[in-house]
This record gives C-alpha cells, sequence and structure tokens, in this order.
C-alpha cells in the first residue's frame, strides 16, 4: 500500500495494523465529548442524535468516562479561578497579568467575567479591608455584650 494512502487514513495505525471499526467509533466518540465536554453537541458534531449518543455511551461502557471528564473539567475551572484570583491579589495591572497568566488581555477579560472576577484598585482594596476590620470588631463587641 503507497505511503500517502496510510497516512490519510485515520483507522490504521502506526505499525500498519487496522484499527477495528466499533474500537475506531469508540474512540472517536471519545473524542467528540472530549472536545464539546457536552452530550448534545457532541451528538451534533458526530452527525447524530442525542439517543444514539446515549446508546453507544452504553454499548462502549463510556457512561464512568463522560463522568470523569466532568469531573476533571470542574477540577480544571476551580484551579484557573484560583489561579486568577491569586494572580489578582498580587498585582491588578492588565499586562502583568497576562504576562503572569500567559494569556493575552480579551481572553483575561473573558476568564475573568467567566469566573466573576473582578479587578479592584488599591483604593478599593483598602476600603474593603477597612469594612472588613470593622466588621470584625463589630462582631468582637456583639461578643462582649452577649458575654456581660
Amino acid at each position: 500500500m503507497p505511503d500517502k494512502l496510510s497516512d490519510s487514513i485515520a483507522f490504521i495505525n502506526p505499525d500498519g495494523s487496522f484499527t477495528r471499526l466499533d474500537e475506531a467509533e469508540k474512540l472517536h466518540i471519545m473524542k467528540a465529548l472530549e472536545l464539546t465536554m457536552n452530550w448534545s453537541k457532541a451528538a451534533r458534531l458526530l452527525g447524530i442524535g442525542r439517543s444514539t449518543l446515549y446508546q453507544k455511551l452504553d454499548q462502549y461502557d463510556l457512561r464512568d468516562y463522560v463522568n470523569e471528564l466532568r469531573v476533571s473539567a470542574r477540577q480544571a475551572k476551580h484551579e484557573e479561578r484560583e489561579n486568577i484570583r491569586t494572580s489578582l491579589q498580587i498585582t491588578s495591572d492588565t499586562s502583568e497579568l497576562c504576562d503572569m497568566l500567559q494569556i493575552d488581555e480579551m481572553t483575561l477579560k473573558k476568564k475573568m467575567a467567566y469566573h466573576g472576577l473582578y479587578f479592584l484598585s488599591a483604593e478599593r482594596r483598602l476600603y474593603l479591608a477597612k469594612l472588613a476590620r470593622e466588621a470584625e470588631e463589630l462582631q468582637i463587641l456583639n461578643m462582649l455584650r452577649i458575654a456581660a
């Protein structure tokens, strides 16, 4: 077989052996789920209905795989949010944040909006810290009144 043909066929393994059709379908479904992280979108991407996708998930025993994908996606989002929050505590300068996180400004703004994070000026941070201290002092005073 010519090399160009073997390179263009996705079902031929690097060692020249063929992947079984059911295994290729399973891998294709897994890749669609990884790309979309959504059953409906994955079904659309694969050109099948959602109910057909559900049947294939059961057929190939992929429901646990989907749950693992969701858990890892949640963890990745949480880590991303914490990484941005930590960086915001260090600086509120946009260009410094972009350098620290190695992303462009538009992506930074989108990620911050997605996670509900906002830039705080130095004055605003001082004001919020002052409010927190005052609230803490009020709480202590209330505890002393209750104890008396």
